[in-house]
């Protein structure tokens, strides 16, 4: 004869399974959302492809010399290119600077649109395969491109540069064929802060800023090479200073935030905005200095990084650390990317059909219409092509159904240590925990029978094993 076990029996045995469930739980949240250990490779220098090669086969429309995600306010001069034109034809005309030059309707160039003479390369011809390509093209502003790039050339980095290729019509009206574009990043110095251990009241902690390591010295002087750092404390601390770089590879500029006591410390690396300034001036031939409160000629603008330090008290054994370098947070308020969006946002009204913020979602967000594999989203990445899109919205569906039958298991098993011999309660609580874990193996399993029904009965076009 079978006999049922105790309520005793089921509060050791819902126990056990409650640690374990809850264990899971916590070990699947670690590994979807840890921090890498080490800091990933400039994908810039490890991949020799140009992105000529990259384009073969794909119907984009325009690209760059420099691959999109590698174009940068350190870069000078590029080519560009138009592809998809008509073959061995002259006449092709680039307009730029202007939101009218997306215009599908076109415009009268100094009526209503931008001046043929201000906002045009002219004189373009359309090589055997359709292709258009104009080499040495610099910045001219802000949105601007042009082909004369003597004397101190350069991009304004956190802008979208965008432009279109077309013709005039009976010599007078711009219409135009295509439309293309690129965002040019920022540059962010190297930054080192030390002693990042053992800090305790009284220690002096140095903030280095460089330009050698990862070429980031913009051309146009000191005054387009400045930078403000400043450090505020929870105990009302706040003091900081400026420095400029004169030239490239200079190995490094420092200031030092001296005598500092207990407490938790946000040092931020910002861009020196009010280079007019007279006072501003002080800063360019320093190279070390201490901190001084609220700095004269020092105002801070876009933020590069931001990082912490934390000062324990005197009879703390292992005393304070600041971030590890890997990961020191760049660009912690996400303006380069609102920036682009907000860039984005406006062409859109003029543009042509939709222009994309495409990017992998790790910092590459760039602007080329056709070939937009991927788009940045509030969940994260989605990619778009029909493969992998279904792959994300599928995991994070899967993810959050997951998280919810574990949820509910620990919430039952809850019940039934908490039921008190109440035989409703056990139950309903074992109904319960029963069809959430049916529910998380068909969950577990939902891509096998997925992956039967849509590659091998309906034969979905884009999905395969």
């Amino acid at each position: 004869m079978l006999t049922s076990p105790t309520p005793s029996a089921y509060h050791k045995y819902m126990k056990k399974l409650l640690i374990l469930t809850a264990s899971f739980l916590f070990a699947a949240i670690f590994l979807l959302f840890k921090t890498p250990a080490f800091a990933q490779l400039d994908p810039c220098q490890t991949s020799p492809s140009p992105t000529e090669t990259i384009l073969e086969g794909t119907d984009v429309e325009f690209s760059t010399s420099e691959r999109p995600e590698c174009l940068d306010e350190a870069d000078k001069i590029i080519d560009i290119t138009f592809y998809g034109l008509e073959s061995d034809k002259s006449g092709y005309i680039i307009c730029t600077g202007d939101s009218a030059c997306l215009r599908e309707e076109g415009f009268v160039p100094g009526i209503n649109g931008p001046d043929i003479l201000d906002n045009f390369i002219l004189g373009l011809k359309s090589d055997s395969k359709g292709n258009v390509t104009v080499k040495g093209v610099c910045g001219a502003g802000s949105s601007k491109v042009k082909t004369d790039c003597g004397g101190t050339v350069y991009f304004h980095g956190g802008n979208v540069y965008a432009l279109s290729i077309g013709t005039l019509i009976k010599d007078a009206y711009y219409k135009p064929i295509k439309i293309g574009g690129f965002y040019v990043h920022r540059t962010y110095p190297s930054l080192s802060i030390y002693p990042g251990t053992d800090l305790r009241p009284g220690a002096t902690i140095t903030v280095n800023l460089g330009n050698a390591i990862n070429n980031s010295f913009r051309p146009g002087g000191w005054r387009r090479n400045n930078y403000q750092i400043l450090m505020i404390g929870n105990n009302g601390y706040r003091q900081g200073g400026c420095l400029a770089f004169t030239s490239e590879n200079e190995s490094g500029k420092r200031i030092e935030f001296q005598k500092l006591s207990a407490g938790k410390y946000t040092i931020t690396v910002r861009e020196q905005v009010d280079d007019d300034n007279p006072t501003a001036w002080a800063w360019v031939s320093v190279s070390v200095f201490p901190s001084v409160p609220n700095p004269p000629g020092c105002k801070g603008g876009f933020t590069y990084y931001e990082a912490t330090c934390i000062i324990t008290s005197a009879n703390n054994k292992e005393g304070g650390t600041c971030d590890d370098p890997l990961h020191y947070r760049q660009d912690p308020k996400g303006e380069e990317y609102r920036t682009f969006l907000k860039d984005l946002a406006a062409l859109n009204k003029v543009a042509p059909g939709a222009i994309l913020p495409c990017g992998s979602g790790e910092g590459d967000i760039n602007l080329r219409p056709g070939d937009c594999k991927t788009i940045n989203s509030a969940i994260g990445p989605i990619n778009v092509t029909p493969k992998g899109f279904i792959e994300t919205i599928f995991r994070f569906i899967l993810t959050i159904a997951g998280f919810g039958a574990i949820i509910i298991i620990i919430y039952s098993g809850y019940i039934l240590i908490t039921s008190g011999g109440d035989k409703e309660k056990i139950a309903g609580a074992r109904e319960t925990i029963t069809s959430a874990v049916v529910g998380l193996l068909f969950i577990i399993f939902s891509i096998v029978i997925l992956e039967i029904i849509g590659v091998d009965i309906l034969k979905i076009p884009g999905i395969t094993r």
